[in-house]
């Protein structure tokens, strides 16, 4: 994975880990410029250095599901399924998670549950 310049955007989240925080602003970066394939796996390093930290997993959730460039109609049946299982799993690892996070990432993560892939 090569560096690029994704832009300063920074969104704080409840971690201990500069890495952690690090990956995940990379990661954010890449989906809000549509590649979400490099967000999962910024999101991913991540993890790596906080497996639980709540956030991360929301934004594998936000990541692994349909967007503006990749819609559901674009998924074939067994991508659209593991889609749908990747997101529904790590919203589960976030709410599992969700105590240690600052209440604006609860709520968040609490309204990824009630989106439309992950039930």
């Amino acid at each position: 994975m090569g560096h690029f310049d994704l832009g300063i955007y920074r969104r704080p989240i409840s971690t201990s880990s500069a890495k952690t925080q690090r990956w995940f602003d990379i990661g954010l970066n890449w989906c809000y410029g549509f590649n979400h394939e490099e967000g999962i796996k910024c999101f991913e390093k991540a993890l790596e250095t906080d497996a639980g930290c709540a956030f991360v997993h929301w934004g594998v959730a936000y990541t692994a599901g349909p967007f503006y460039n990749f819609n559901w109609k674009e998924h074939g049946k067994a991508e659209a399924d593991h889609s749908v299982e990747r997101c529904f799993a790590h919203v589960q690892m976030a709410l599992a998670n969700a105590a240690s996070a600052s209440l604006v990432e609860r709520r968040r993560t609490s309204a990824r549950a009630d989106c439309c892939c992950c039930h």
